[in-house]
């Protein structure tokens, strides 16, 4: 039997292989010879014989090693690297909180919050000033109250006034603000509490806004509550949970800093990349490089935080009605820095073909020349979808199966995509997971205010190929038939 490398193969010499072929050897120069295992030669051979065969066992895992299949851990960083991948390591997870507080007050560097259940902690990633120059939430209350008087509300250093008229009240006097901001604005989403009071809060629940009121006078307006962002990191890597609402302990004590909440869930970070995952991205880069999928795919695996990826190519002569130009592509990226998502796209790009898109950001190449990237964001629109049940006499509806309706919508709207159309038939399968439902009427609406309000329709409503629609349960009414 041959050994060693041959036509079918790494054929490995075990211990008894070993063994017999030092008795062949042996015996063919001395002549016969004690190779009991009691005899001083079937010792000697036996300690040889195990030392060699270790060493044929890591031949075999060496040569297995070359080949992403059988690599295991380093053996599998080295191969990855012949297709121009490193192992994902660990990242932390990561969310945008609402610190509320008195104006001036100062949020150090390397506070931390944690999540009330859980207990993981969130570190600020910077010192931040909580201050109406950079307010994601203002909670407001009319506190003058007066006849044919100027309300004013300012919003990224624009006015938006309103004139009380006869017979004002607080009432009023919010409702017809909350009114004008509605229609005039889209950075900053309001809402009318109905009993004097309103707040008005970041649309894209992130960012800050430079906002203040009017506060002297007769007209005057008081924030009752002021809330600036705070980016903050998981002090441990993996995917630690942060769902919307539950980062609201301060374990670091700061003078001025009243409550923190996170308006929207966190960025879940990840473990480190397994041998599977990772013979998984080999094998799909191995099936070619500036693809469409495999411009996706190195995203979606490679840039900490993003979520999700569009790619688009315009391989014709003509622009497309977007305004893509001939003979370029387009990524729509959700989620990861701007320069995160730039530097990878110049690493996968096709060469020679122009990026696409309404941001932009420079990576300096290897000959130390600026190159602009250019990719998209989604635009964020808002789902709303109205069920109504009728339950099913023999079956029993949970206790709580109009939560868990609104659930099943929410896990379906996780799902979705830039580009992905709202449809009813999809969401009624979805609603259908419930027990005990007899018969469901769902109608859709999709607006570009999360505070709507909303014209519920029966039909399908189509999304551009930038658009992200986002499902809360506010926006969910769940009722059963009258």
């Amino acid at each position: 039997m041959s050994f060693g490398l041959t036509p079918e193969g790494f054929v490995r010499k075990r211990l008894r292989d070993i063994l017999d072929s030092l008795r062949t050897n042996t015996e063919s120069v001395l002549g016969p010879i004690d190779m009991s295992d009691t005899g001083v030669f079937g010792k000697i051979y036996g300690v040889a014989a195990e030392q060699m065969a270790q060493l044929w066992e890591e031949i075999g895992a060496i040569l297995l090693g070359l080949y992403p299949a059988s690599a295991e851990g380093v053996q599998l960083d080295n191969v990855a690297q012949l297709v121009g991948l490193a192992r994902i390591a660990a990242g932390n997870s990561t969310s945008i909180i609402s610190a509320s507080g008195t104006q001036g007050t100062v949020v150090p560097l390397g506070t931390d919050f944690s999540v009330a259940t859980e207990g993981d902690v969130f570190e600020s990633d910077a010192a931040v000033t909580i201050d109406k120059a950079n307010a994601i939430r203002l909670d407001i209350s009319v506190s003058g109250v007066a006849d044919n008087e100027d309300y004013t509300v300012s919003i990224a250093g624009t006015d938006h006034t309103i004139d009380s008229g006869g017979s004002a009240t607080a009432i009023t006097i919010a409702a017809a603000l909350v009114a004008e901001l509605t229609s005039a604005q889209v950075l900053m989403v309001a809402t009318d509490n109905l009993d004097g009071t309103f707040f008005i809060q970041s649309t894209d629940l992130e960012s800050g806004f430079n906002t203040d009121v009017s506060a002297t006078g007769a007209g005057a307006l008081t924030i009752d509550t002021l809330a600036t962002p705070i980016a903050t990191t998981a002090n441990d890597t993996g995917p630690i949970l942060g769902l919307a609402g539950t980062i609201t302990v301060i374990d670091t004590p700061v003078s001025g800093l009243d409550s923190v909440t996170n308006l929207e869930d966190a960025i879940i970070g990840r473990d480190v990349e397994t041998d599977v995952e990772l013979r998984l991205r080999i094998q799909a880069a191995r099936q070619g490089f500036a693809t469409d999928e495999a411009i996706r795919s190195r995203l979606l695996d490679e840039v900490p935080g993003v979520s999700s990826v569009t790619i688009i190519s315009n391989r014709t002569d003509t622009a497309l009605p977007s305004g893509q130009p001939p003979h370029s592509y387009s990524a729509i990226v959700q989620g990861g820095t701007d320069q995160a998502v730039a530097d990878k796209l110049f690493e996968v790009q096709p060469s020679g073909i122009a990026s696409f898109g309404t941001e932009s950001e420079v990576v300096v190449d290897s000959q130390g020349n600026n190159q602009v990237i250019n990719f998209s964001r989604p635009t964020n629109e808002f789902a709303w979808v109205k069920v109504i049940y009728t339950l099913h006499p023999e079956d029993t509806f949970p206790t709580d199966g109009a939560t868990a309706i609104k659930n099943a919508i929410i896990a379906l709207g996780a799902t979705f995509e830039p580009g992905q159309d709202l449809l009813v038939q999809q969401l009624v399968a979805a609603v259908w997971n419930v027990p005990g439902l007899q018969s469901v009427v769902v109608t859709i609406d999709v607006t570009v205010s999360p505070g709507g309000p909303p014209t519920y329709v029966a039909t399908d409503i189509a999304t551009d190929s930038d658009t992200l629609l986002l499902f809360d349960a506010a926006r969910i009414p769940v009722s059963e038939a009258p």
